[in-house]
């Protein structure tokens, strides 16, 4: 017993990068040209399902004068 299910990993790595992938679109849309401090998280939701969430804070950078 014990391993790694590679499938399972691999459906959370995509997860990951959706979250990934909507966070971005979200900072876009607020004007953002970055995100700082991004944070992953996961949540077992119920047995063999999870979801994962990205976070930060959508901000807009300029260049230094």
């Amino acid at each position: 017993a014990g391993g790694e299910i590679k499938e399972y990993t691999e459906l959370l790595a995509e997860a990951r990068n959706e979250a990934l992938k909507r966070m971005i679109e979200k900072a876009k849309k607020m004007g953002a040209n970055a995100i700082i401090g991004v944070r992953f998280a996961t949540t077992a939701v119920m047995s063999g399902v999870a979801e994962i969430l990205a976070y930060g804070t959508a901000v807009i950078v300029e260049p230094a004068e």
